[in-house]
């Protein structure tokens, strides 16, 4: 029990976990703002304004820079720490949001050439069996059962969560909330 109390008075814990509750919200409020729909998802995903992953790392550090001092080991972690998650939230995870959506776009593209195609001539082989009979198939039906695999495939990148990073500009902005936040929770 006594742990527990130690870890619910933890003032690092709770500018840390605080920042991230507040940058989380506040992109839930900015994406309705924009679109008019409430998307839950936004609670809990990645990309988006504020950063929250800025705002929790920012957060850490400034704490850490008022508990322990800037010379301590603990203050340099956290700097480090920051810097990283910063900036893989605006080099590497911005691309891969990137990347799915070029993927998604390409996706999308195909599956709109493919649809000129008749499923229902598709359905038996050129045997006139039909594939779900057990018979088995030609050349003709297993092609086009490996098309059928590569575009449910495609199909699926369709799935890709395009919304993975930040700019710079959301990044900087759960930079300052992360440190404001620290700021104003006291030191016990």
């Amino acid at each position: 029990m006594k742990a527990l109390g130690q870890l619910l008075n933890n003032p690092v814990l709770t500018a840390t976990i605080s920042s991230w509750l507040i940058a989380q919200m506040l992109k839930l409020i900015f994406t309705f703002i924009l679109t008019r729909k409430v998307v839950p998802e936004r609670l809990f995903g990645p990309g988006g304004m504020p950063s929250a992953h800025a705002a929790l790392v920012c957060s850490l550090m400034v704490m850490m820079a008022r508990v322990s001092g800037f010379g301590s080991p603990m203050f340099a972690l956290a700097l480090v720490l920051a810097v990283v998650v910063m900036y893989d939230a605006v080099t590497v995870r911005r691309q891969a949001g990137i990347h799915a959506k070029r993927l998604n776009e390409i996706a999308e593209r195909h599956a709109e050439e493919d649809s000129g195609t008749d499923p229902a001539a598709d359905a038996t082989n050129d045997l006139g069996a039909d594939p779900d009979e057990g018979e088995l198939l030609s050349d003709e039906g297993m092609r086009q059962d490996k098309g059928d695999e590569e575009e449910n495939e495609l199909k699926e990148l369709k799935a890709l969560k395009e919304l993975l990073g930040h700019t710079p500009m959301e990044v900087l902005a759960g930079a300052l909330l992360g440190t404001l936040v620290a700021i104003l929770i006291p030191i016990l």
